[in-house]
């Protein structure tokens, strides 16, 4: 399924290609149906495999965590801290909190883990990471969720955009323009923006959506439109060939930390969050959020 041929999954599993041809064929003997049609010597994956494919990923990211856990105590460290976080966190937040972190935490094995924000939460759920960092998350009574800080949605318009000539950006200013969005229909933020447009009586037609929101500001970069965003994530991927405006309505939305309900904490998850606070409200990010 990640592969998409025979070969490519045999030479990450370290089997013959005949051999991987023959699991396939075993496993479909065994549940009864077919996982790939045969099209043109190539596998191409049914509705069923798509599927169990989806339902078996948590249980793939277990064994990664397996395989890293043998790894860490095999190299002797002297510990270790799992972040999961959305792609624009880990672009721009993570960065400057991990900097922070490890000039206190020498030694400290760190992994990230880039997810979508409903893996993000699922994976702290399980266990697989210590915490997670999202914005905007659906409840779940298997985590707690922990706001650190609140930013505003603005608008990011290429170099040269009429829309780089206003002061302040409104959805009856965007009628004509190429819309880009993410999260996509459905999440939370992406409702917000839907709602702001629907209160200025304005059409919400978005031209592309993402699932993270530093994807919109690099497509805005190549001038494919403008885009609607969180301040923090403007700053730090739109780049040079894009101008950030306010844009009213205000939509505030949130960045939070994640963690398991009722697990204990480990001292280096608490002072990474401690460092997040932090860097926050002391460091270089704070400029990019004001």
């Amino acid at each position: 399924m990640h592969f998409r041929t025979t070969l490519g999954a045999a030479r990450e599993l370290g089997m013959s290609q005949p051999g991987v041809s023959n699991a396939i064929k075993h496993m479909e003997e065994q549940i009864g149906f077919l996982l790939f049609d045969r099209v043109r010597n190539r596998l191409e994956p049914t509705n069923e495999a798509r599927i169990l494919t989806e339902e078996a990923e948590p249980l793939f990211m277990m064994h990664r965590v397996i395989r890293q856990t043998v790894g860490n105590l095999k190299a002797g460290r002297a510990g270790r801290i799992r972040l999961l976080a959305t792609s624009e966190l880990a672009d721009a937040l993570l960065p400057l909190v991990i900097a922070r972190f490890v000039g206190d935490h020498p030694g400290v094995n760190i992994s990230i883990e880039v997810l979508s924000l409903d893996q993000v939460l699922e994976g702290v759920e399980l266990g697989i990471g210590d915490v997670g960092f999202v914005m905007e998350p659906s409840p779940r009574p298997t985590v707690v969720c922990e706001p650190l800080v609140e930013l505003e949605m603005v608008c990011v318009c290429p170099l040269g955009s009429p829309i780089a000539l206003l002061p302040v950006v409104a959805p009856k200013d965007l009628r004509d323009q190429p819309l880009i969005v993410a999260p996509p229909a459905g999440s939370r933020i992406n409702s917000l923006i839907a709602a702001a447009f629907a209160e200025a009586d304005q059409p919400f037609h978005p031209f592309i959506e993402a699932r993270f929101m530093n994807v919109p500001a690099r497509l805005v970069a190549c001038g494919l439109g403008v885009a609607i965003i969180d301040r923090l994530t403007a700053a730090f991927t739109g780049g040079d060939n894009v101008q950030i405006r306010d844009f009213i309505p205000r939509i505030p939305i949130e960045i939070y930390s994640v963690l398991a309900k009722g697990k204990p904490v480990s001292r280096l998850t608490s002072g990474f969050i401690d460092n997040a606070k932090a860097e926050i409200e002391q460091g270089s990010l704070k400029k990019q959020i004001i």
